[in-house]
């Protein structure tokens, strides 16, 4: 870094000062896109008193979502780290995998000391309040599902109504579960309930879940940031319990779709005292 600003690599002449990267010179994108990769299966080790470094982990299967990340972070680093293949062992059995360093840097100390205040990852309202829309859909293509609730199908094979649910994996407490919701309320307007994982029976370890209008809303808010190789973690329309990929809905379809849900939003309202039903119209996925 020299008076005029940043300069090409060359040799530094007397008088020129080096300047570190740190957290406070990286753009609010930047700064929200790197707490992002850090929360979900981004994990932050202290390398020194002044350096820390991010690791992120994935199955083979998700290469290219882990190389559109470290293209990202890549930028941010001035770095050319590559993806690395690497085989895990889960229960006896070799897996496929494939990981991503970043290079020591001052930047993400602060951060490990914010996430990691007694050596494990905790989530809180510090870290989280300069993350926005671009972090939170990392953490939701990390550790987040889209699942088909089924609403009921008779005998005829007529159609089965789907209500479209999102689920983050968190395992957390439920104090955290409720803040980390909150967070996401803030930004996408859309409300998180707590749940206890139905494989693991703790009661204090909580993931969060959001149907219908709710699922829509949290969706289509996180949209403009999603990796094209977790595309299906944002396609509405998406089948996943008969492997038919995108549903082909017809206007009779959406028809009795409508009126379902909106037998059952209006049978909630009265006990909410909320009339939503006109949400479920409003949110409804478009025709293909």
């Amino acid at each position: 870094m020299s008076r005029e600003g940043q300069s090409a690599a060359k040799p530094i002449r007397n008088g020129w000062k080096v300047q570190r990267l740190t957290l406070s010179m990286l753009s609010l994108s930047d700064s929200s896109y790197l707490k992002g990769a850090c929360l979900g299966d981004g994990c932050l080790r202290k390398v020194s008193s002044t350096t820390a470094l991010l690791q992120m982990t994935h199955s083979a299967k998700q290469k290219d979502y882990l190389q559109w990340k470290a293209d990202r972070l890549n930028k941010i680093f001035k770095s050319s780290n590559e993806v690395k293949p690497r085989e895990i062992i889960l229960s006896g059995k070799t897996h496929g995998a494939c990981q991503w360093w970043s290079p020591s840097s001052e930047v993400l100390l602060p951060l490990w000391k914010e996430l990691y205040p007694d050596g494990r990852k905790r989530f809180s309202p510090i870290f989280l309040r300069e993350i926005g829309l671009e972090g939170l859909a990392l953490l939701y293509m990390d550790d987040g599902n889209l699942h088909i609730r089924k609403r009921g199908q008779n005998k005829q094979g007529e159609l089965m109504i789907r209500e479209r649910t999102v689920e983050l994996a968190l395992y957390v407490p439920h104090d955290i579960a409720v803040m980390i919701g909150d967070w996401i309320e803030c930004l996408t307007g859309a409300s998180f309930i707590p749940r206890i994982p139905m494989s693991l029976k703790s009661p204090d370890k909580w993931n969060l879940r959001a149907g219908g209008t709710e699922a829509r809303r949290f969706v289509d808010s996180l949209k403009p940031f999603a990796c094209e190789a977790m595309a299906y973690k944002f396609d509405l329309h998406y089948d996943s319990s008969s492997n038919r990929g995108k549903a082909k809905w017809s206007e009779a379809d959406r028809e009795k779709y409508l009126f379902e849900a909106d037998k059952v939003t209006r049978a909630r309202s009265t006990q909410t005292d909320n009339a939503v039903g006109d949400d479920i119209v409003l949110s409804l996925p478009p025709l293909r």
